[in-house]
This record gives C-alpha cells, sequence and structure tokens, in this order.
C-alpha cells in the first residue's frame, strides 16, 4: 500500500499468456489489475508485442483500471487486440469529492475517454462509490446522476456502491 509500483516484464506477460493458450486453449483472459494501464508505454509496447505475436485471445480488465492513458491512441490499441471489456473508475460523479479523495482525473476527460471506448467497440463499465464520510445528499445524488448520464451516452454498466473502508 505504498505509492511504489513496479511493471511486469512486456515480454514475460505475453510468453505467460501464450503459454495458457497452448497448454489450455484459453479463449478468454481477464486481467484483475487496477494498475494495468498506467503507464502508457507498457500498454502501447504490450498491445504492439501482442498482436506482432499473432496472439487472438480476447482479454478483459474487469475491476476497474486507472484511466489516465486511456486516450484514443492507446485505445484503438485495445481494440485491436481484442479487449472486450474496459471497467472505469470515476468513483464519483462530484468533482468535489474527487479532490478529496485524490482521484486524479476530471469527470469530463474519464467522460470522453469512456464514449471513445464505446466508439472503438469495447463494452465499458463505470464503478461509482457513494457514501464517502464528507459527503452530502446532494453529493451523493451528483454521483447518481452522472451514473445515470453515463448509461445515457451509451456506457453498458454504472454501478454505485457503497463506501467500505479497509481495515
Amino acid at each position: 500500500w505504498t505509492t511504489r509500483y513496479i511493471t511486469r516484464d512486456v515480454d514475460d506477460t505475453l510468453d505467460e499468456i501464450e503459454h495458457y493458450v497452448e497448454r489450455f486453449n484459453v479463449g478468454l483472459l481477464q486481467f484483475y489489475d487496477l494498475t494495468a494501464i498506467t503507464l502508457k508505454k507498457w500498454i502501447v509496447d504490450f498491445c504492439t508485442k501482442y498482436m506482432e505475436r499473432g496472439l487472438n485471445v480476447s482479454w478483459t480488465l474487469p475491476s476497474g483500471t486507472r484511466s489516465e492513458v486511456l486516450d484514443d491512441e492507446t485505445l484503438g490499441l485495445l481494440a485491436q487486440t481484442n479487449c472486450t471489456y474496459l471497467c472505469y473508475a470515476p468513483e464519483s460523479g462530484c468533482e468535489e469529492t474527487l479532490r478529496i479523495i485524490k482521484k486524479q482525473v476530471t469527470l469530463s476527460r474519464i467522460t470522453k475517454s469512456m464514449r471513445t471506448a464505446k466508439r472503438k467497440g469495447i463494452s465499458v463499465r463505470a464503478n461509482l462509490i457513494i457514501g464517502f464520510p464528507h459527503e452530502t445528499r446532494k453529493q451523493i445524488w451528483e454521483s447518481v446522476l452522472y451514473g445515470l448520464k453515463l448509461i445515457s451516452l451509451g456506457i453498458d454498466e454504472s454501478t454505485l456502491h457503497l463506501f467500505s473502508p479497509y481495515p
């Protein structure tokens, strides 16, 4: 639970994928990694080498990945490599809450990214949390309305979760 972040080697990751495909005839992979798309260079390298190796396995990021580098280029590469499902984690639809919880995203940027992912053919879910200790009813409603807005924009799923602190 520190700020230290070490990425796994792209070739090592792809070697493991190839192993599962060859040994178990895997057709879909799910990456439960909250930080899989933190570094643009890593994900671009991953997608490029994925295509170079001729991998044709669908894959998803169902656990609520970081979204800072999910721009048009990156999302295009994800779609080209058969990434079929992507879960964003805006956490809140209230800018004040995002500032307080130190979530380094803006709602306009993450909304644009989700819409781009949809245009690229990727199914999208957005995870929102309500009930942070500081939140007012108005701020909670901002998150609820933001989730409804996402659905109206064509986002596949918008889930609301109750705040639950880790021990």
